[in-house]
Parts: structure tokens; sequence; C-alpha cells
């Protein structure tokens, strides 16, 4: 447990967390949405500090990223906790779990035990021995994901202070949902190297019924980071039923096109799930008629995930369609691709390779 960074204090011993978009007003004693971030006192204190949950080492790939240091390792890890409430959660036993603790404690009347019980979970890793075990097993990424980042930003942050004070080159990307204030987002710069959002949906009823969140701050997170120069890649999830018709797709495409359409566009297939376990999973026809539209959008780089494609997870020179990179599942192999140019045409291909 660490006092937060990100809130300020209301008259009446409330606080109100700045850390994400739901900007919760928070009772003393009591948590935000996503009960780790706690009123203790008269502080914000971040329960999850310190304690890593789902540590692993995955390709960047799995991420996923496409056009971020291709075929490099990332040391991947989250925390329990997140701002939003995802019907559809593919993470949720970590995601969600900091709910259901903090639900059972307060029909107990033991919410101030809600710290030990968190603590349970997970590892217990400083930013200092993330950043140590990078170095050791020369890992040059790590990955902050699982949940939501925004949630944990402090110990995210001090973590990216030490890859950063250290000098180690160990680069920083988040998986996140979007929904980072603009507070947050202004100290992303320069310090976090990649992001890749997900586009949940193009419809605000979808967010909030499926989600417990809205679809505009994520919109302007994507356009903000862009802004800032962070590298954005960007998933949608496509669940049938609820954001698969082809009207959808092209909202999404044509405002990814509108922002640069070098972002890449990953089209991930659905998994029966969480509170969605009676929604079917995802056919690949509906991947590739969304694949389809991207492409007629204008987008350079669309690729479609959970499912085995080659053809539609490989990148291709934008100028001359070559291929440059070829994606069998995680593995890339470089294909007429020499220091971020197709070796063909010369064209330079967008992403941060090195």
């Amino acid at each position: 447990m660490q006092e937060a960074k990100f809130y300020k204090r209301l008259n009446d011993k409330s606080l109100q967390c700045t850390a994400c978009n739901q900007y919760c007003v928070i009772k003393e004693g009591d948590t935000g949405i996503c009960s780790v971030r706690q009123n203790v006192d008269g502080k914000l204190m971040l329960l999850a500090y310190g304690n890593a949950v789902g540590v692993a080492i995955d390709p960047i790939e799995k991420k996923p990223f496409y056009h971020f240091m291709p075929g490099k390792q990332s040391l991947s890890f989250g925390t329990l906790g997140c701002n939003f409430e995802c019907l559809f959660c593919q993470n949720w036993d970590m995601s969600q779990q900091s709910k259901m603790i903090r639900e059972q404690l307060q029909k107990e009347k033991r919410l101030h035990e809600l710290d030990y019980e968190i603590g349970e979970f997970g590892y217990s890793m400083s930013p200092n021995m993330i950043v140590d075990e990078c170095r050791i097993k020369k890992i040059p990424i790590i990955a902050y994901t699982y949940n939501e980042p925004t949630v944990f930003f402090e110990y995210a942050y001090d973590t990216i202070m030490r890859t950063k004070d250290k000098k180690t080159g160990i680069r920083n990307v988040f998986v996140s949902n979007g929904y980072e204030s603009i507070e947050v987002i202004g100290k992303m710069k320069g310090k976090v190297d990649a992001i890749n959002i997900d586009l949940k949906s193009f419809n605000d009823d979808f967010y909030r019924k499926v989600c417990h969140a809205r679809l505009q701050p994520v919109l302007d997170t994507i356009k903000e980071c862009h802004k800032l120069g962070i590298w954005i890649e960007i998933t949608t999830l496509v669940i049938p039923g609820h954001n698969d018709s082809d009207e959808e797709f092209k909202d999404i495409a044509e405002f990814i096109a509108s922002i640069n359409t070098d972002i890449p566009w990953h089209i991930s297939a659905f998994h029966p799930m969480y509170k969605m376990k009676d929604i079917p999973a995802t056919r690949k026809e509906s991947l590739e008629r969304a694949y389809e539209i991207g492409k007629r959008a204008g987008l350079h780089n669309v690729y479609i995930g959970n499912v085995m494609d080659e053809k539609r997870s490989s990148t291709y020179c934008p100028k001359c369609g070559a291929i440059v990179i070829r994606r069998n599942g995680f593995s890339s192999e470089m294909v007429n691709f020499k220091d971020g140019r197709c070796s063909s045409c010369n064209e330079k291909i967008a992403g941060i390779w090195e």
C-alpha cells in the first residue's frame, strides 16, 4: 500500500481520484470503482502497489503489438482491479477480483481489511525488482497489462522511472482500455513508449451497458496519445450480436483513419467468458469482413487475431504491397524488411523497430 499521487481533497472528508475518467468521489473508508484505490484517513492509498499479478515473459506480439519491436520478449504484469466492468472480460479473475473482495468485506463490515486481502494475491515485487529482473534476463520491454494499468499508475510510473534512472534502455508499453485522465496522460509523455488501446465499440450504449463506461473519453485518449507522439495500436474484440455490424466496423475504421492511416487495427476473436458465456465465439468470416472494411477505409495495417491466419496477420508495404513481416501465431519473421523500410521499394514502414 502506498499513497496515490492522483487525487484531490474535497470539503467533506471525501476525495476525488483523478487517475482515470471515472473521476470517482470516494468517501472516507471506501474505494473507487476499481476497488484498489481507497480513502484511508483522508489519504488516497493505492492498495495494489507492489503486488504484481500474472507475471510472465511474453512475445510482444501477444499484447498485441505488431509495429513495436517485433520478435522481442516483454516482461508482462498487472495487479488486481479495473475501472471498467466489462461483461466479457477475458481476465476477469484479475480485473474484477478486488471488487468481489470489497463486496464481501463490506457485507462483513471489514472494509478496513481490504489492503490485507488484496495483498494476498500475486507477488511482492517492487519497481526495482521488476527492472532488475529484466536486466538479468535481458528482456527489453516491460508491458503493463492484464488489467487496466491506469488503476495502478503510480506503481507503473515508478517502475518506468527506474528504467530511465538506471539508463537500462528498457521500453515501456501499456495495454489499456483508454480511460486515462488528462492528468495521467500528461505524465505518460516521454515515459510510455507505446500503448495498445481497446476500442471496444463505436456505440456509447455498448460502453454504458456492457463496460460501465463511456465512449467519448476513449476516443479523446486515442487522439491525445497520438498528439503526444506515443506509438498507438488499437484492438477491437468482436462480439457476435453486439459490435459486429458493418456500420460499426466502418465507424471504427474511419475514426482510426481520420487520425492516422498508419495506426494498426487489431480485430480479435471473442471467446465466451465471464458473464457472456452464452454468446458464441466469433466466426472467422466476421473478422475477415472487418478486415476488408478497414482496408477500404484506407488503413494500411489491419490484422485479425485470436485465430490462425498468416495472410491477415502479416505486414505489407503500403506502397508496393510486398510482404515485409510474416507472422504465424505470435512469431514474426522479417521478410523484405531492413532498418524500418521495405527492401523492395525503400518505403518507410510506420512503427518502432529498435
